[in-house]
């Protein structure tokens, strides 16, 4: 495979125009098609043979109402009690939203300032646009608003309301930019990694909208596909432009440095890709639809980002010349040094020392780490929004409301043609049992 990386390598930096337009045309192939076949993304919360599974197979048997999504529209009164006028007026209107298959009647608090009317919808909330459907859920609740009521939602439907992404990536490439043109000196050497990873990346997430016409994809697969491929194709190609940069300090030409380079590093990207896939497909072990499209998305984007790693960075680099070194470097007799002198007399300084550097830097983990110790990881509901978040505020109003436990709703699914319907009152109040389960 070396000597098949080093040709491959070389050729696309003797030549780099070639490499350079079949990718712009396979990237350009790739949206283009994404564009005009690709499919929306979907998720699949299935898992069959679970209980949950099963209630909800029963319910839509026999109770479709109360089959598919809900969404609560929490009703906060800033001076006193709410008008049980102004809920009903509102509840009309809600039932009049698209898939809205009822509306429960409104529940007030014991003290008569927050009320709770509960939406339900006869789809799942994978067949709705979250995003619009709360905006319906707004308009429908206008009069509220006009009345001077605090009005907040929370429940199925807003909460898979995701905001707009690309602002952490976007934040992410600057500071990679701003670190690698500290490292290298270059801003030619600083801006390749991060023009090699986004070429993969393009291709890879038109791959993805491609793979979403033929099977359901999950709605947080790109932006999973996206972090993972954008870190590992800047990496992926840091470590080949490094080897390329010793191999111009030893005195190779441009196309014999790369074609060593890709011959080297690129071995090691490949293997580094491959075991990335490797891991990834254990999540079909998972047998859970979301979590298995993660894994095909993300793979997919990062077998683009190790393609463009060996085959578009060598013709991009053959293209820069010597411009990935220093500025003073370049100069006809510099001696090139492929490493920083001042990290190596760093690195040298903290050999010469280790114990005390171990300390500090030990001491320095622990203190970044330390925050861990108070990170949630469960539960994973609206309590944990921010509270500029309309899901959260009405979380807060619930529970100041209604008390503990009211934020967490639980419907009990029995099928009387398996279970004596007289033990149905211990499973709640007493109550009755309604009719027909």
């Amino acid at each position: 495979m070396s000597r098949l990386l080093y040709r491959l390598g070389k050729a696309a930096a003797l030549r780099p125009w070639r490499s350079i337009v079949v990718w712009l045309v396979l990237v350009g192939a790739m949206a283009g098609l994404a564009g005009v076949a690709g499919g929306a993304l979907h998720d699949d919360y299935t898992q069959s043979g679970s209980g949950s599974q099963k209630a909800r197979d029963l319910l839509e048997k026999r109770f479709p109402a109360l089959s598919g999504a809900d969404a609560r529209v929490v009703v906060h009164g800033r001076s006193g009690r709410v008008d049980p006028g102004a809920l009903a007026v509102a509840g009309a209107r809600l039932r009049t939203l698209p898939h809205v298959s009822a509306v429960d009647p409104a529940l007030p608090s014991p003290d008569g300032r927050t009320a709770l009317l509960t939406v339900r919808y006869s789809v799942q909330v994978t067949e709705l646009a979250p995003k619009e459907t709360v905006d319906r859920l707004r308009s429908a609740t206008r009069n509220l608003d006009a009345a001077g009521y605090r009005v907040e939602f929370g429940g199925q439907v807003p909460e898979n309301v995701t905001a707009p992404g690309g602002v952490a990536e976007g934040v992410g490439i600057v500071a990679a930019l701003v670190v690698l043109f500290v490292a290298f000196g270059s801003v030619v050497a600083a801006g390749l990694p991060l023009a090699v990873a986004l070429a993969g990346l393009g291709a890879g997430v038109s791959g993805v909208t491609l793979l979403a016409a033929f099977t359901d994809v999950s709605t947080t697969a790109p932006t999973l596909a996206v972090m993972v491929g954008l870190g590992v194709g800047i990496d992926y190609a840091l470590f080949i432009l490094t080897r390329h940069r010793e191999g111009l300090a030893e005195g190779l030409d441009v196309p014999e440095a790369a074609g060593r380079a890709i011959a080297t590093a690129g071995q090691s990207v490949i293997f580094a890709g491959f075991t990335v896939l490797l891991a990834l497909c254990g999540l079909v072990l998972s047998r859970n639809p979301v979590y298995m499209t993660m894994g095909f998305a993300t793979g997919l984007v990062v077998a683009f980002t190790v393609l463009s790693a060996v085959t578009l960075l060598p013709a991009v680099l053959g293209l820069a010349g010597r411009r990935v070194l220093r500025r003073r470097d370049r100069a006809p007799g510099a001696t090139v040094h492929a490493d920083s002198p001042r990290v190596r007399r760093w690195a040298e300084h903290v050999g010469r020392r280790p114990w005390p550097w171990l300390l500090a830097g030990t001491v320095l983990m622990i203190t970044l780490a330390a925050p861990a110790l108070g990170m949630r990881t469960w539960p994973s509901d609206a309590s944990s929004e921010p509270e500029s978040n309309t899901v959260r505020r009405a979380y807060d109003l619930v529970a100041e409301g209604f008390g503990p436990g009211a934020n967490g709703p639980l419907i009990v699914a029995v099928d009387l043609r398996k279970t004596d319907a007289g033990t149905l009152p211990a499973l709640g109040t007493g109550s009755p049992a309604p009719r027909g389960w």
